[in-house]
């Protein structure tokens, strides 16, 4: 009984331990955002770089001007490749944070944009 004490007592402070040394990263959520944005989709890696930077997130959404909308977080899209967006104008949907100090959108559905 006391080593099944003792096992239940070291796994509950190891969780505790996990859940209390997050990432060190700031998420905010900004709920007067709004939950779509329409930019062109780039691929943020390099694709024949010898030496590939760490950047916060794989895509991000530019606007027609070539200015930086907000990183977009591709983890909860259900689709077969990205690939096909890239470079295109697409309208991306779902939730609006700001994390150390750059927008991300966290999407949901990516679309192409229709005129």
């Amino acid at each position: 009984m006391r080593k099944f004490f003792t096992l239940c007592l070291f796994v509950i402070t190891t969780l505790s331990l996990n859940v209390a040394c997050t990432s060190n990263r700031e998420r905010s959520l900004d709920a007067a955002t709004p939950r779509s944005l329409t930019g062109v989709l780039r691929y943020t890696g390099g694709f024949f770089a010898p030496i590939h930077f760490a950047k916060p997130y794989k895509y991000a959404l530019y606007n027609s001007n070539n200015q930086f909308l907000a990183y977009v977080d591709t983890s909860k899209v259900v689709t077969g490749k990205l690939d096909k967006y890239i470079d295109s104008l697409v309208i991306v949907r779902g939730g609006m944070m700001t994390e150390d100090g750059n927008h991300l959108i966290i999407a949901e559905t990516i679309n192409y944009k229709r005129n």
